[in-house]
């Protein structure tokens, strides 16, 4: 596994791209994508609903996250936010999050939303902030007084704004705002973190991925990531100091995915396994 931990002071911006070939998009629609952004049966009995495209954000329970925030960037691109965790779950490019449950389609089950599209990244189910130093172990569970706060749709951009706690029982204060950039070869995620001040470096896992680093001849805030089937470029900009911490590493871990029948008896778990 491949996972970036960036170092970020008042300020960032984390760019992320997808390149992919004809046959490996092809290949990564027509694959199992991975159990951490699971879209659910491509086959309903039941017609989902989706919203409008004026629509900024939409709060529903998704595989990855019982309690997400649906972020539509464009028509075609959108984001998922995990609430309990403050992270960025799940990115992907296609129509827009297919809608289920009472308020929806009038029916009690299926409730689970899920989408129809290609994933282009996603996150482990790991709290990704972290205080004064990288973590030395995966947090499953967001620490001590870390909370979501609100949405702003100010300037018609969608914020999520969140604290994080920091030493000494002070709360540091962040807002993300993912959003598109056009790029060569496609559109790119932006997300913008803007960050009150704090006495501690803080740490950020911006990506962890299957897959390898390549290495660019040019500056020194962008990675490209070697997955399977295509190549995820990432790019920082913020504050002087900002700076990219890589790892590669052998991992194993577990991964809930959020189910109509969890809430009678708990939620199947998927093992995440590789480098």
């Amino acid at each position: 596994m491949t996972s970036r931990l960036a170092s970020i002071c008042f300020a960032l911006a984390i760019w992320g791209l997808t390149f992919c070939n004809s046959s490996t998009n092809g290949a990564e629609k027509e694959g199992n994508p991975p159990p951490s952004i699971t879209p659910g049966p491509p086959a309903r009995l039941v017609a989902p609903r989706r919203d409008p495209p004026d629509q900024p954000f939409r709060r529903a329970p998704m595989s990855a996250s019982s309690r997400s925030i649906a972020i539509s960037l464009t028509t075609n691109l959108h984001v998922a936010f995990d609430v309990k965790l403050l992270r960025t779950h799940t990115a992907w490019a296609g129509p827009g999050l297919n809608l289920f449950g009472p308020p929806f389609t009038g029916t009690k089950t299926p409730f689970i939303c899920g989408y129809e599209g290609t994933p282009l990244w996603t996150s482990p189910p790991f709290f990704p902030w972290s205080v004064g130093r990288p973590p030395e172990q995966d947090l499953r569970t967001a620490p001590g007084r870390s909370d979501f706060k609100a949405i702003s749709t100010r300037d018609e951009a969608t914020t999520l704004v969140y604290d994080l706690a920091a030493n000494d029982g002070l709360l540091v204060r962040v807002h993300e705002t993912p959003h598109q950039a056009p790029a060569v070869g496609g559109n790119a995620i932006v997300r913008t973190f803007e960050v009150a001040p704090c006495r501690d470096d803080l740490w950020l896992l911006a990506h962890a991925e299957m897959g390898v680093f390549e290495i660019l001849p040019g500056p020194q805030n962008a990675i490209i990531i070697k997955r399977e089937n295509d190549l995820l470029l990432a790019v920082a900009a913020g504050e002087k100091g900002l700076a990219w911490k890589q790892v590669e590493t052998n991992v194993s871990y577990t991964v809930e995915v959020v189910t109509e029948e969890g809430t009678d008896k708990s939620n199947p778990t998927v093992t995440v396994a590789g480098l």
